[in-house]
């Protein structure tokens, strides 16, 4: 799904961090247009719902409450909360061949830096970081993982690159 305003990249990201939970108008509002609201803010936000919602296929809908917006989906169609169901289904596997592949299933839905294209007050820095530091808690545990020495000469480079970024990790 392509979304080109970034007022409606906003308002998915707001209501997929919180998926199937109420998020309440003037938490949107804020998110979208932080000091600068104004008074008729509230009452430009039905628009730009309506038009993400038109967005959507038969799984996924924006319901308005009496105080927010909801969006109903299954968790697991949101990125984040996939790669955290998956992230713990490995900590919890006691073979650490199928903790491996999962891990590496759950790092490959990174497409970038979390919620990229989205300001970050919108989502909020402390999620943000906490996304960012269950990804590289992830990465750690993949190279901690048995691997097959055909895929460990692949990893030498990122690996690399992780430590470079990452010197004290």
């Amino acid at each position: 799904m392509r979304i080109g305003s970034s007022i409606r990249r906003t308002i998915l990201a707001v209501l997929a961090s919180r998926p199937n939970t109420e998020v309440p108008i003037d938490r949107l509002v804020t998110a979208l247009w932080g000091d600068e609201a104004g008074r008729t803010a509230a009452q430009r936000l039905p628009f730009h719902i309506a038009k993400l919602a038109s967005l959507f296929d038969d799984r996924a809908d924006v319901d308005q409450t009496e105080n927010g917006y909801v969006l109903r989906i299954e968790r697991d169609r949101v990125d984040a909360h996939r790669f955290e169901a998956l992230a713990a289904r490995a900590a919890q596997t006691g073979d650490p061949a199928e903790a491996g592949q999962m891990l590496a299933e759950a790092l490959a839905l990174w497409r970038g830096n979390p919620y990229e294209g989205v300001d970050r007050g919108a989502i909020g820095t402390a999620e943000i970081a906490r996304l960012e530091r269950l990804r590289l808690t992830a990465t750690e545990e993949l190279y901690n993982a048995p691997m097959n020495p055909a895929s460990a000469a692949s990893m030498v480079s990122s690996l690399q690159a992780l430590v470079e970024r990452h010197p004290h990790r």
